[in-house]
């Protein structure tokens, strides 16, 4: 009697850690931009949370608020370790990020490494190569 509690225990274990390593699987996720909100950036998102968390979302996207080529163009990346200043600034995108946590929100920046500028530094070294 005593192994089949066991087992039982630990096939409830690793099926609760399967569920929580695929999340993404089930997830509810809210693209968040904040420009149609307003202009404050992490602020405009951070403010609105609870109202996203109401939804019923589990997690929140947001565009990538890195340095770009001009304003407009989202995906044409200058700096990627650089916020963008009409976002904000890494201290309110970290507010943003505990507040979502608090509210049991995850929080998603897209990535896009793919989608260089023609300024980026990169870029234009290898220009200078050929």
């Amino acid at each position: 009697m005593a192994k089949s509690i066991v087992c039982i225990v630990l096939v409830f274990l690793n099926f609760a850690a399967a569920c929580q390593e695929n999340w993404k699987n089930q997830a509810i996720i809210y693209g968040a931009v904040a420009q149609v909100w307003g202009d404050d950036g992490f602020k405009t998102v951070d403010s609105k949370l609870e109202y996203i968390k109401d939804l019923g979302v589990d997690v929140v996207w947001l565009w990538p608020p890195v340095c770009k080529r001009a304003q407009g163009e989202e995906y044409g990346i200058v700096d990627y370790f650089s916020i963008d200043p009409s976002w904000g600034s890494r201290a309110e995108l970290r507010g943003l990020v505990r507040h979502a946590h608090r509210l049991g929100l995850r929080v998603m920046i897209d990535f896009v490494p793919n989608h260089t500028s023609d300024k980026h530094p990169f870029y234009l070294a290898g220009i200078e190569i050929l």
